[in-house]
């Protein structure tokens, strides 16, 4: 669909609802920043590290995905998922890998639902829903499913979930469908973007063809043909709520219909890595012509900064590692580091000859470097950007 016809019917879709807080803005994705950022300082005012405890039941090779809740971490490693504490103790985890109906065989994605003490997986065509108390996890029940989603989230204080659907072979009927705990049907929405494949011998998909995020209590969510984000509000309708204007650059269903072509072409296109939205900042990652973009948005002065997709930012709060956003709740960037790279970090002359704005934080750091061990799970990086 070309980017006219997505501002069209945004403002048909906002003018007839006119249920929306802010009105439907376009950010130009290719446009030039008015400046770069480079400093951590620019838009934050405090950093904090957090160490995962390590055990034996809490070991953690790689983190392939964080959540947060108001007092838990909830960390997916492979085929688990770890819970944390907000101070980094371990508490509990997931793991029932297998054939079972109250098992997985792979974790495609999970969500949590602080309100009703759910967690939710998503794996081969079915999502498995669990409770979790203060001991642990419990299985509560299995959903099927007809295809098989790529995404499931649950909707802010609602007792209902999302389910996201890539268009792997083109003929999918829905893009979204939101159902409740029961796995009964409550909104749909249509595959717009159908084709008929080349050829079967290959399918075209894409590890974040569904973008979401969670910001004011809401649930929005942004798929890889589509400038529009939406969100869902209150009453689960489907509203318009930002376009991010490509130009023309993203991804269209001829494109995809082809498979052959898709690597080839790759960089002819734009493609989103993450959104991230703060009170006071949008930031967002994509790829496109051989380089990866990263910009912030201050919506209060209505501009974008670029930051250096390479080096991210500098912490000139505290003197540690440069800070890669990766992930956001409740108005916190989080990234993380092994602990050897952090040690290493510390004790190098690039640390030690640091000029920061809390000299006191930096010398805590150094600290705790002394109090983790090379081997130890990953530390969590707590960034608190300025309102």
């Amino acid at each position: 669909m070309k980017t006219s016809v997505l501002f069209l019917l945004a403002a048909i879709l906002c003018t007839c609802n006119r249920v929306t807080e802010n009105s439907v803005k376009p950010i130009l994705l290719l446009g030039k920043p008015e400046s770069k950022i480079a400093n951590l300082s620019d838009i934050a005012s405090d950093i904090d590290y957090i160490p995962l405890e390590t055990d034996s039941n809490s070991l953690i090779r790689y983190i392939y995905d964080l959540k947060t809740s108001e007092k838990y971490f909830y960390v997916k490693s492979l085929s688990e998922i770890i819970c944390f504490d907000k101070q980094g103790s371990y508490l509990f985890k997931l793991n029932k890998q297998g054939r079972g109906p109250e098992e997985y065989n792979y974790i495609y994605d999970f969500d949590v639902s602080p309100k009703n003490n759910l967690l939710v997986i998503n794996t081969s065509k079915k999502i498995l829903i669990y409770n979790q108390s203060n001991k642990g996890f419990t299985f509560k029940n299995s959903l099927k499913c007809k295809f098989q989603p790529s995404q499931v989230r649950f909707i802010p204080n609602e007792e209902s979930m999302m389910l996201s659907y890539s268009t792997s072979y083109g003929y999918e009927k829905y893009r979204n469908v939101v159902i409740d705990l029961n796995g009964d049907t409550l909104v749909t929405r249509p595959n717009y973007y159908k084709y008929v494949k080349f050829d079967d011998s290959g399918l075209s998909a894409f590890k974040n063809d569904n973008i979401s995020f969670v910001f004011g209590n809401r649930l929005h969510f942004k798929e890889m043909f589509s400038d529009t984000i939406f969100y869902l509000d209150h009453s689960l309708k489907i509203l318009p709520y930002l376009i991010l204007n490509s130009e023309g650059k993203l991804p269209t269903s001829q494109y995809m219909a082809d498979w052959r072509n898709v690597f080839n072409r790759y960089t002819e296109f734009i493609h989103f890595n993450y959104i991230i939205e703060l009170p006071r900042y949008l930031i967002y990652s994509f790829n496109y012509a051989n380089s990866v973009w990263l910009t912030v948005y201050d919506k209060s002065e209505n501009k974008k900064f670029g930051i250096n997709s390479t080096t991210f930012l500098k912490d000139d709060l505290i003197g540690g590692l440069n800070f890669e956003p990766k992930f956001c709740c409740d108005g916190v960037l989080y990234s993380w580091v092994d602990a050897l790279s952090l040690r290493n970090f510390v004790e190098s002359d690039a640390f030690k000859n640091s000029i920061v704005k809390e000299p006191q934080k930096k010398m805590e750091l150094k600290t705790f470097i002394n109090s983790i061990n090379d081997t130890d799970n990953p530390i969590l990086i707590a960034v608190t950007l300025k309102n």
